[in-house]
């Protein structure tokens, strides 16, 4: 009879540890912890104005920053920056490798009337600007003012 007690007892602790374990799991891929979606930052531009004009994001957090063209003309969104970096929109955000091979001074082109997506992280706490160049606008440059905290 104690041996079927001691068993009992052992099967309800690897029961109990194993659990343990799956939640957390589940508590280090949350979307808090940069496991899950990027928060979406939108960004509309029209032939007169940018939407918004000034946005906040925190350092070392990764953003989809979606860009929506209502311009009949090729539009560029540069970050002009060694301390921002671009990773592949597909790129899953607990992917250590994928993470690791970013590509420093973020550029997103965008066809006329279209949308560009990019994953997006700045490194460092500062002021920043997104340059938004049209190509029916020669030599004409927008911004979007960025402080990263």
């Amino acid at each position: 009879m104690l041996k079927y007690t001691i068993g009992a007892l052992a099967a309800l602790v690897i029961v109990i540890v194993t659990a343990f374990m799956v939640l957390s799991q589940f508590a280090h891929t949350s979307a808090d912890a940069q496991g899950g979606p990027a928060p979406v930052v939108t960004i509309t531009v029209d032939d007169t104005t940018l939407a918004p004009d000034h946005l906040d994001i925190a350092r070392d957090k990764i953003v989809h920053l979606h860009v929506d063209s209502k311009v009949p003309a090729f539009v560029t969104a540069i970050i002009d920056s060694d301390r921002a970096e671009q990773f592949p929109i597909e790129t899953k955000l607990d992917d250590r490798h994928a993470i690791e091979s970013s590509v420093p001074r973020p550029q997103i082109q965008i066809p006329g009337l279209g949308i560009g997506d990019a994953l997006i992280r700045f490194k460092e706490a500062g002021d920043y600007q997104i340059e938004i160049r049209q190509s029916n606008h020669s030599g004409v440059v927008r911004t979007i003012g960025v402080t990263v905290r």
